[in-house]
């Protein structure tokens, strides 16, 4: 199966609060036929590892990478990680 990956970004996320919840994003990815995720740096700062893990797997989809500024990376990286992405 061919895996495809969409940024939550394109699903209503932002970067201030987004119009459309995570867990919905994520469903909605799954949904339109993505198999992987990938964050703003937004959505891993404002949900816990442990919400954003159990969302993932309750959508279906895959951690695939996060979209963050440089200088965002030392924070950003390691919580990625956490994920599983």
């Amino acid at each position: 199966m061919e895996k495809l990956s969409v940024g939550t970004y394109s699903l209503g996320g932002g970067f201030g609060a987004p119009a459309v919840p995570l867990l919905d994003q994520l469903k909605q990815a799954r949904a339109m036929g993505y198999t992987g995720i990938e964050f703003l740096e937004n959505d891993l700062r404002n949900n816990s590892v442990e919400d954003i893990k159990a969302w993932c797997a309750e959508a279906d989809i895959e951690p695939v990478g996060v979209h963050c500024a440089p200088d965002s990376i030392p924070e950003i990286v390691p919580i990625m990680a956490a994920i599983g992405g």
